[in-house]
Formats: C-alpha cells, structure tokens, sequence
C-alpha cells in the first residue's frame, strides 16, 4: 500500500499546487479579474472529469494494456514541461478572454493535469483489485480521503511557503522536477500491475491439468459470486442523480462564495486558496475514519451546518451588502466548510461498493464540473448580478428537505411547525426593517435581550427537535430564514436600479437616488461605487466622489500647470468618466478601460465625456499590454499625468501596482510628469507599496489623503510619484502631503513576486 499511497499524495499534491501557480501567471494578461481564477477552476473540474472518465475505461482493460498505455502518456506528458504559459498567448484587445484562458491552460498544462487528474481513482481501483477481502475495500475509499489531504497541503503551501519565498519562473521549475519525481512513481505502480499479471500468467502455465482444472472452477465460482453480488449493490439511475446533485452544489457554493469574497477584497491566491482548502477538507472529513465511514452524522451535523447557511445568508443582505474583512471572511469560510461537509457527507453516506468505485468518481467529479461551469459560463449569461450566490445557499436547504424528508403526515406537521416557528423567530430578533412594528410593540422592552431571548428560544426549539428526531423543523427554518434573506438581496440590488449587467470582468450597476435638485446617478462595480453624478444640468460637471477639489489627482491637475497649459493626461481605469470633469480646451485624454460595458454605461448613463472640454479618446483592452504595445510599435503618447485606478471594486490587479509596470508608465511619461496612485482601499496598505516602487526608480512619492465634509465628495487617498522638484516645493502640495508609513520587511513588488500579506490592515 505504501507505493500506493505515496503516489497518491504526490499526484493529489501537484494537482493543487498547480492550480495557484499557473493562475497567478496569467491573471496579469487578462487585467487581474478575479473571473481569471474562476475559470481556471471550471479548466482543472472539467480536466479532472476527463481523468476520471479516462481511469474509468482504462481500468476495463487488461493490466498489460492499463501499464503500457498509462506509461506511454506520462512519458510523453514530461515534453510538455516547465509548465511557462506563453506569451504569445496573450489576449488582443477584441478577444474573448473565457476560451483564451481555456486554450492557454489546455496548451501549458493540459496533459500533465490530466494524468495528475486520473491517479486517484485508478490507483485506488489497482490497489482495490489486489485487495478483494472486505477490510481491504474499507481502505480504498481511505485512499480518497488521502488523496484530498495531499490536496490540501498543496494548496496551503503556497501562500504560506512558495508564494513568499519563489519568483514565478522559480515556482514553475520547481513543479516541473516533482512531476517528474511523480511520473517515475505512478509508472511504478503501472509496473507493478503488469508485473503481477505475468506472474499470475506463468503461475498457472506451469500447472498440471487436474489443478488448473480445480482452480479454474473455484475462480469461475468465485467470479459469478462476486457478479450476483455487485449486481445486487448496482446503484439505480436516482442514486446516480443524487450523487450528481451533491456535487454540483458543492462546487457552486466553492466558486459563488469565491467570487464573492475575491471581487469585493482582492484577486489573491489567498483567497482563492481559502475556500478550496476548506472545500477540500470537507471530503476528509466525511471519507476519513474508522473503515472508511467518515465523521459526519447527519442528527448532529445538520443543526449547525443549517445555521451557518442562515448566517451566510443574512450576512449577504446586511450592512449595504458589505461586512468588515475580519467578519466577511469567516463567516463565508466556516459557512462553507460546514454547506460542503453536508453536500459531501450525503455523498459518503450513499457510497457504492468498491466494485463501483470508478463510477462513483466519474458521477463525482461530473457534478463538480457542472456546478463550476454553471457559475462560471451559464450564470454570466443568466444573470445579471451574482444570483447564484443566494441560490446555491437556497438549494443547501433545500437538499436537507429532501434528505429527511417525512411519509408520516403528523411528523411532517410537527416538522413544519416548528420549523415556521423557529424561522419566525430568528426574522423578528434579526431583521427590524420588516418586523419593527411586531418587536416596538412589546412595551417596556431592551432591545438587545429581546433579540437574545428569541435567537435562544429558536435555539432551544431546533435543540428539542433534533433529538426527538425531527430535523425536518431545521430543515424548514433554515429554508424559510435563507429565502427570506436572498429575497432581502435581491431587492438590495435591484432597488432604485436603471441598468445592471455583468460580464468575465464582474458586475455593474446604475442607480438613481430621489428625484430633486440633488439627485444623482451612481455606478457601482459590485457594491463599491465607481462615480456618481448629478443630474441636474447646472451641477453634472461637477466632479464628485474620489476625485473632488482636495483629492490627490485634482492636486496633480491642477499645481502641475498652474499657467491652465494644455494637459496630456492618462486614465487607467475609466468608471464613470469623473476625472474628465477636470479637463480643460486644448487637454487631451487617453482613456485605458479594460471592461467595455463600462465604457457603454459612461457613455449611455453619464454625461461627463461629452460635456468634458478636453478631447477624449479611449483604448479597449487591459491598461498595460495596451501601453507595451503602443511603446513597441512606437505610437506611444508622452503624458503629463497618468491616473493609475484600475481597482475593481476592491480587488487589487496587482500587475498594475509592479516594479515593472512602473517602468511602462515613466516609459509613457514625460519628465516633468505625475504618476498617480489611487490607492483608497478598505482593506489593503497600499501606498508603502508606491513609497518601495518610488524609491527603487529614484522618484518622490507623496500622499495626499482628502477626508472632505461635504458629502458630495468620498474620503480619498492617492500616492504622487514625480522628480519633478518645482511641483513637490508649492505651497498647495507641501500643505496637502502627509508622510508614508514604511512596512518593515515589506518586499518589493515585482511580476514574479509579490504578496499582500504584509499590507493587511
């Protein structure tokens, strides 16, 4: 078994692994979305279906076929190596990025994940084969367990060990020689299998004929036996369905509730890496144990993985859609670890005889394709926000309704009573937009014990019915609670909405607030404004947000020139084209937008580029290939300021923020010019950052943070790196600076090592 094992893990190890590392290679080619990371998930569920599919017919060959085919394939897959995605792969500013990444992940890495893909389920079905008694089927499924532990450890290691300490080339390298260890072992074990066939085949030539004969037939006996058996334990075609609902929600809760995080906090491999470990250790949990049984118990499971999902739920339709990091990302982190533990552990549960092991993989990994691809191919089509995130949190109840499911009228009577009175119970303590009327008409009464009381009596209620064996009321509460919230999403969305689309880039969103001499139109890039503007004629150039009289960029604007000399100025990133306010006859604007809805929407929704006095041209495309190109066929413009501010909601696209991309930008800017960093964040310490990149180049770097009273202008803080010296000694610049705060042990940022880590607030 140890030969086994350890293949095993190395192949479940590199299957993982791989998954950050060439990820973090290409996301600077697709303007750093965190739909990149997406689709790279959808890649690697449907290579593994693949594998799955390829172990399954595989294994119904003869041992000398399965040896000597498998081995050709690892021996040709070792060409393919180092896993360097090409550049000639870069996206044109017109092409689809979906079917782009697919082709460039199926050319880099494509066969070794394949057959990374495949060494679970036929190494298990090899090992199975040598071991037929009942003891040794137990551990098989062991095997699995296993094999998503080396999972688990491959994708941990990389934030904490490989990220920090290897370039990217250095991280491809590295791979490339342990799969090479990996297809050395694996085409042991393929060996192995034929070996142990002749062996078997010289045996038996060498035997007299009575015995061949006695043999024969007690292994003819043995056969049609273990035929009636695995017969009779076929699964049926809606146990099949069943496995294949499991899986499909799993990995639709896996990538709704990482899109989630990832859009609204960053693009990192760390927060990538988070809910797949955790998905991946619900399948520890649920398939390791005694004999293979697994950990989870549905009578003590269910209360809590319920109550997480009505958590997850409300937490998406409270506090304008937005929680603190420290509060968003274990909520979402323990919800879905205990959502997957469920999906996962009515899988164990139902598991098939060994002789089915194959099968039972293939339905498996089938199911996670189908919930990756509808979140990542079908919902972007469907939808036009993430609707998938509520729905997969709806569907979780709406499988535990099904799983204990009641024939006895009465019992599903209690069931559903107590269920509607627990569910009514945690609305009234936790929603008082809708209930205030109910709870301010006890008189007398604090509202803080109120709540405590309620959320302690639905507690005690959902206690008594789990052990009196009537988890349908759980079942029940959690549906009601959890649709009630995703409905309470939705309208959070769509109230007051003229225009919502979403595309690979994310989602947007045009809002208008009351009518009246203040009214506004905002966009909103997920749940962070991107620009809002009045509409009242006398006030829509003013601008507004980010970019008021005190902010960074209006600093840069307007000191750099204080003779109103025409400007050549840089956006990378438009939004909904605020900064144009500021442009004055003769300026000329270069406009770098990424996400061509949002071009559309300035246009259709906003009046700045029009009404703008500057003349405007935009660039399709991601802001930096845009800019290398223009440098090497030579049509690029000298600029007075470029306005780096890219970020999607909060999501950082790092490859803007790089030693390297510094270098594109002076390459752009004329020598008296103004770099300027937009680095307002919720969550990130950007501008040490800027300060390291500033200092490497030789420039200055000051900060200028605007905390306006006027509510018509947003708290902002933008880096200046400049060497123009006349600009850093006026006045208005030496008043509106403050100092940069160093991060100790801060690394530079480069395109092949960076990390965020350190810039955590």
């Amino acid at each position: 078994m140890i030969l086994y094992a350890i293949t095993i893990v190395t192949s479940a190890f590199l299957l993982f692994l791989v998954q950050p590392i060439i990820a973090k290679q290409i996301l600077p080619w697709f303007g750093g979305s965190a739909a990149v990371w997406t689709m790279c998930v959808v890649f690697f569920q449907a290579a593994l279906l693949a594998g799955y599919a390829y172990a399954h017919g595989l294994t119904r060959r003869s041992p000398r076929t399965q040896a000597l085919l498998h081995i050709a394939l690892l021996a040709v897959s070792l060409v393919t190596l180092p896993i360097l995605a090409s550049g000639a792969w870069k996206p044109a500013p017109d092409s689809d990025p979906t079917w782009r990444i697919v082709g460039l992940l199926a050319a880099t890495i494509g066969l070794p994940y394949f057959l990374l893909s495949s060494t679970g389920p036929l190494i298990q079905k090899w090992f199975a084969d040598d071991r037929l008694h009942a003891s040794g089927s137990a551990s098989v499924y062991r095997l699995f367990a296993l094999s998503n532990a080396g999972s688990l450890v491959g994708l941990l290691i990389y934030p904490f060990v490989v990220e920090p300490f290897a370039t990217l080339k250095g991280q491809a390298w590295g791979w490339s020689a342990a799969y090479v260890l990996f297809a050395l072992a694996c085409a042991a074990c393929a060996w192995r299998i034929r070996a142990r066939d002749s062996v078997e085949v010289d045996r038996e030539a060498v035997r007299d004929e009575d015995a061949h004969q006695e043999v024969a037939h007690e292994t003819s006996s043995s056969a049609i036996d273990a035929s009636a058996i695995d017969a009779s334990e076929a699964p049926a075609v809606r146990r099949y369905a069943f496995w294949l609902v499991c899986a499909a929600l799993g990995s639709m809760l896996l990538l709704a509730l990482t899109n989630h995080i990832t859009q609204n906090i960053a693009s990192i491999p760390f927060l990538w890496v988070l809910p797949l470990s955790l998905y991946l250790l619900s399948f520890v949990v649920v398939f390791e144990g005694r004999e293979g049984r697994g950990w989870y118990a549905r009578r003590w499971w269910l209360g809590p993985i319920l109550a997480a999902v009505i958590v997850m739920a409300w937490a998406l339709s409270t506090h304008r859609g937005v929680l603190n990091l420290y509060a968003a990302i274990p909520i979402f982190s323990i919800g879905l670890f205990f959502a997957c533990v469920f999906c996962h552990g009515e899988l164990a549960a139902s598991k098939p005889a060994p002789a089915f092991l194959t099968q039972f993989y293939l339905c498996l990994s089938a199911g996670g394709a189908i919930g990756g691809l509808f979140v990542a191919l079908v919902a972007p089509k469907l939808f036009n926000n993430y609707w998938e995130t509520p729905l997969a949190l709806i569907g979780v109840c709406a499988l535990a309704l099904f799983a204990v499911r009641e024939r006895r009228p009465a019992a599903w009577a209690i069931g559903a009573a107590l269920g509607a009175l627990v569910a009514a119970l945690v609305l009234i303590a936790t929603d008082e937009s809708l209930f205030a009327s109910q709870r301010m008409s006890i008189p007398g009464h604090d509202s803080t014990a109120f709540i405590v009381v309620l959320l302690i009596a639905a507690a005690v209620i959902s206690i008594v019915a789990a052990w009196r064996k009537w988890p349908l009321a759980i079942a029940v509460a959690a549906f009601a609670c959890t649709g009630f919230y995703g409905g309470k999403y939705f309208n959070f969305l769509s109230d007051d909405t003229l225009y919502a689309s979403r595309n690979f880039y994310g989602t947007l969103r045009v809002k208008q607030t009351e009518a009246g001499p203040t009214q506004q139109r905002r966009l909103l890039h997920g749940v962070i404004l991107h620009g809002d503007q009045y509409t009242a004629p006398d006030k829509r150039r003013t601008p507004t947000t980010y970019y008021g009289p005190g902010s960074g960029i209006a600093l840069a604007l307007r000191e750099l020139r204080p003779d109103h000399a025409p400007l050549d100025v840089a956006m990378i990133g438009l939004g909904a084209g605020t900064l144009t306010a500021w442009g004055n006859a003769g300026d000329r604007y270069r406009i770098y937008e990424l996400n061509p809805d949002v071009l559309d929407v300035a246009r259709r929704d906003f009046t700045y580029l029009t009404d703008s006095k500057a003349a405007i041209t935009p660039v399709l495309g991601d802001a930096r290939l845009s800019m290398e190109r223009e440098l090497a066929d030579g049509s690029a413009m000298p600029f007075d300021v470029i306005a780096v501010d890219a970020f999607s909601s909060d999501s950082i696209p790092v490859h803007l923020i790089t030693r390297e991309a510094l270098d594109v930008y002076l390459r752009h800017l004329k020598p008296d010019g103004i770099v300027a960093f937009h680095v307002s964040n919720r969550f990130l310490h950007l501008a040490p950052v800027v300060l390291q990149l500033a200092d490497n180049a030789g420039l200055s770097a000051i900060n200028v943070i605007d905390d306006p009273e006027d509510e018509q202008y947003s708290r902002s803080e933008w880096v200046l790196v400049t060497r123009n010296e006349g600009f850093l000694d006026r006045d208005a610049v030496l008043d509106a600076s403050t100092e940069i705060d160093d991060i100790p042990g801060l690394p530079m940022w480069t395109d092949q090592f960076n990390n965020l880590f350190k810039i955590l607030k």
